[in-house]
Formats: structure tokens, sequence, C-alpha cells
């Protein structure tokens, strides 16, 4: 049996090539040589299409929420269900991965806190330094401390969930990615290409 990828995509905006992040990370999959190697669902989350809970937190079942335009505290209906679903998610022990706006409402679902960055918006291809526990963390082997990652955001964890580990930062957001458990949150995106 393959291991499963559950993709809980929401992207809430429209870009001109009618893409989605489902679309990239399945790109990213495959460059990868790893497509094939898996089986990729993908939902619509912005739809409140979501995996069963009992079917998606097995050992051989991964979780990844992408990115969304805007803020995990914004009044869109959902937000909430998501958050929810990822508490829950997290409380059955599921291997989840939240990018980006998924960083945001893992730490929201965890009992985190997310604010506007009073540094600004960090947008491009930029260094993410890694901590101590991050550099022995199994999600950032064949990264090294510096290295380039791609960001864009306005909003960032501003507390990390109780029990969190931080394992990455930089001078603009001091917490790029935290694991709790088998849950991770990255400010990166690593299905993007510069």
């Amino acid at each position: 049996m393959k291991p499963v990828i559950h993709l809980i995509d929401v992207t809430d905006f429209a870009l001109p090539d009618g893409t989605k992040s489902s679309d990239w990370f399945r790109n990213a999959l495959d460059a990868l040589d790893l497509i094939d190697s898996v089986d990729f669902r993908k939902y619509d989350g912005v739809s409140l299409e979501l995996p069963a809970l009992a079917g998606s937190s097995g050992d051989a079942h991964g979780i990844i929420v992408s990115g969304s335009a805007g803020a995990v505290f914004e009044d869109k209906p959902w937000i909430e269900p998501l958050v929810d679903f990822l508490r829950e998610a997290h409380a059955r022990n599921a291997w989840v991965l939240g990018v980006c706006f998924g960083h945001h409402a893992l730490a929201t679902a965890l009992g985190g806190r997310v604010e506007f960055n009073p540094r600004g918006r960090e947008m491009g291809t930029v260094p993410v330094y890694l901590t101590p526990e991050g550099k022995r963390d199994p999600l950032f082997a064949g990264f090294s401390s510096g290295d380039m990652a791609n960001l864009v955001h306005r909003t960032h964890v501003s507390k990390m969930p109780d029990g969190a580990v931080r394992l990455a930062f930089n001078r603009m957001t001091p917490t790029q990615a935290f694991r709790i458990g088998r849950s991770y949150g990255v400010q990166p995106h690593p299905e993007f290409s510069p």
C-alpha cells in the first residue's frame, strides 16, 4: 500500500494560469520522482471538503494544508472548520504539515497566536536559519541553516503553541517553523520554485 498524502488546498484566489496549490505540490512531488510512490488526494478546503479523520491519521497517511491569500483570523466560513479539523487531527496523532496559511491554522488550532507581522510583508527568496532542534529534525534533512526559501506572507506566528519546538527563524519572522508531536508548521513554501 502506498503512503497517502491528503492535501487540503485552501487556495482562495485566482491565478491567470488557473493553477492552485494542489497543482504546485503535485508538480513538486513529480519533480522529486515521488508522485508515483504516493497516493495523492486533494480536497478543496475552501468548499469545506476535508478528509475523513479516521482515514487520514494512520502511520501511512500525511495531511498537508496549503497556503491562502487571507489571514487565519479573517471571517471566512471555511477557516473555523479547518482549524477544528487540525486540532482533532493533532489529537489523533496524525502526521500534519501546515504550509504558510496552514502553518498559521495549525498554530491557532493548538493554542498559538497569529498576528500581522510588525516588520511588514516578507516576500521573495530569503535565507532561513535552523535552530539546533531544526538541524536535528528529519523534516529539514538536506536543508542547511541559511539556505534560501520562498516566502510570501504578512501575518506570522507571534506565539507558538505550548509545548511546541521552534525549528527555524530569520530576521523578519522569528518562527519560520515549529513542531509539536507529529504536527509541523512551516512558513516557507516548499512547493514554490524561485
